[in-house]
């Protein structure tokens, strides 16, 4: 098993950007531009749709959607829309490092509009990362397999380096049964927003740095990747238990090649620490024994002793 550290030195912060499609994408972008200031977002919209953001002019672009459209016609005004705005995109990803892709995938125009954005990112030298929301199941039979068609094309295409799947059914597993569909498309998304936080605090200045190259290297044509939070505890075994069935990494370790370790603990952390919860991960998830992992540890003045709150990812 292959172990990297970064170096302590002062690591690069690399230009990140945020791209919301459909209801979740706004409420990421929302959510996004409402806790991190230096991270600009922006929303593709609908002009006669009932959902908006909140968004200035200049972080949103409006068309002229259509309502009731059939798949077929759905994903013609995707391409339509994305192809008559592609300055506007190339704009938005130009001299970025890293697009993140929040998209409704049971949406035709979605979908399209994902598959033009990222095409463009990476012709751009970007690295981007999609979380693909995918349709609960009683949301239908017609959005449901325009999901599973887009995961399929979006592998096919090669465009996207990593795709974590959000989705709605395995959310609804763990939400309050009483709770509304608007709630748990509120809920899906702040969970969302708190993956893109967690993903880009890795990049900061910390006691073991992971430096964006070290990054890149990793999440470049990745594929699909898992991504799991925990809360910040004392009981740092039982939360990575927990974590094992958090929606977005369920089932993502028996396949993962590459793991990275992110843990945020208190200052007066010590190594047996860090030791302990690296070798818990492995234990709980069974990783392979030639999975490369690389990891980084941030100190962090406002945890209490014994504090920890860890971020894993796998590709």
């Amino acid at each position: 098993m292959k172990e990297n550290f970064a170096a302590t030195n002062k690591v690069y912060q690399p230009k990140i950007k945020v791209i919301g499609l459909g209801y979740s994408g706004f409420k990421v972008a929302e959510y996004m531009k409402e806790q991190l200031n230096n991270i600009e977002c922006f929303t593709f919209e609908a002009g006669n749709s009932v959902w908006t953001s909140s968004l200035d002019e200049k972080h949103k672009i409006v068309f002229s959607g259509e309502a009731n459209l059939s798949e077929s016609e759905s994903i013609k005004s995707g391409q339509k829309y994305s192809l008559e705005n592609k300055d506007k995109i190339k704009e938005i990803v130009k001299k970025t490092d890293l697009v993140f892709v929040v998209s409704d995938i049971g949406s035709g125009e979605d979908v399209e509009t994902t598959a033009i954005v990222t095409q463009i990112a990476k012709e751009q030298g970007a690295v981007n990362i999609v979380f693909a929301v995918t349709p609960a199941d009683f949301e239908g039979k017609k959005r449901n397999e325009t999901a599973k068609k887009a995961l399929q094309m979006f592998q096919e295409e090669k465009n996207i380096d990593g795709i974590i799947i959000v989705s709605k059914q395995r959310f609804i597993n763990i939400f309050e049964k009483k709770a509304t569909f608007q709630e748990l498309c509120d809920f899906v998304s702040s969970e969302t927003a708190k993956a893109i936080k967690s993903i880009i605090d890795i990049f900061q200045d910390g006691l073991i740095q992971i430096n964006f190259d070290n990054f890149k290297g990793f999440i470049s044509n990745a594929g699909y990747i898992g991504i799991g939070i925990s809360e910040k505890t004392k009981d740092i075994k039982s939360e990575i238990k927990t974590m094992a069935d958090y929606p977005m990494i369920q089932g993502s370790f028996e396949h993962a090649e590459k793991i990275i370790i992110s843990i945020k603990i208190g200052n007066d952390v010590i190594l047996s620490q860090i030791n302990e919860i690296i070798q818990t991960i492995q234990e709980v998830y069974n990783v392979k024994g030639d999975a490369e992992i690389l990891f980084g540890v941030q100190t962090v003045k406002e945890f209490k002793t014994d504090e920890v709150r860890v971020t894993v990812i796998t590709a």
